[in-house]
């Protein structure tokens, strides 16, 4: 699989959107869903900036959706709740969601320098399946990938994430309006793309997607929640900055 895109794949005018503030991350309290609450499809159908894919998985039957289950601080929760589980994790079996940001709009990160900067993820989530996830950040100009895990530890229950993420050093990040950088979490991976990674930026392959002890969230009925996405510059995580409906509404509609 090829994760390069066109802008047209970002999703148009509504997911191509200038990052302004504390976090490169937008709509990350999960307050803005345009084009609907609920689908069982894949794309971009519900909460925006926030892309769903799937990939050769045949029983699997899931939805998406924009719910009001949260934590303290929080309205909002990106939900995605598998109702028909896949019986087999083939080879080329994936689920995943996404955010990708406007490679303009990572400039000051200096990847490609000896002064490439460090990054904090940080973000709620909540599961019915507990264990090892897989989230990676995919550079697509330099065509390089550092994938990371985290961990849910109590089932049904939140729990607030913070990730480490070095700058690349090697990398390359375009000053255009195309897309930079891809955040990917995956909650099930085959083994076409998963593998035992090592630590740290490298040459994107397919099987650097994931990990390959990660869950498989897609094997069960159950749900999976996410709010309070933030990536940030500098080696620590910081409160979600809150903004206003409106001023959230208008960058998603870049």
């Amino acid at each position: 699989m090829s994760r390069a895109r066109d802008l047209a794949d970002l999703g148009g005018a509504a997911d191509a959107g200038t990052v302004t503030g504390e976090s490169l991350i937008i709509n990350g309290d999960m307050a803005v869903s345009q084009r609907g609450t609920s689908s069982t499809s894949t794309g971009y159908q519900t909460v925006d900036r926030f892309r769903v894919d799937k990939n050769n998985v045949a029983q699997l039957v899931f939805t998406q959706s924009q719910s009001t289950t949260a934590p303290d601080d929080f309205s909002n929760s990106l939900k995605i709740e598998v109702t028909t589980a896949e019986t087999t994790l083939d080879a080329a079996d994936y689920l995943s969601f996404t955010q990708r940001i406007e490679a303009q709009n990572l400039q000051h990160l200096n990847y490609g320098t000896s002064a490439a900067k460090s990054a904090t993820l940080s973000f709620w989530a909540r599961s019915s399946l507990t264990g090892k996830y897989s989230v990676n950040i995919y550079s697509e100009d330099g065509s390089r990938v550092n994938t990371l895990s985290f961990n849910i530890s109590t089932a049904d229950t939140w729990e607030y994430i913070s990730i480490q993420i070095d700058g690349d050093t090697a990398g390359t990040i375009n000053n255009d309006n195309g897309q930079g950088l891809s955040l990917n979490f995956v909650l099930a991976a085959g083994s076409t793309f998963s593998s035992t990674i090592t630590s740290g930026w490298q040459a994107y392959t397919n099987d650097k997607y994931a990990h390959s002890d990660q869950v498989n969230f897609i094997a069960q009925t159950g749900t999976f929640y996410i709010t309070g996405v933030k990536l940030e510059v500098g080696s620590a995580a910081t409160p979600f900055l809150h903004e206003s409906y409106a001023d959230n509404l208008r960058k998603c509609q870049r």
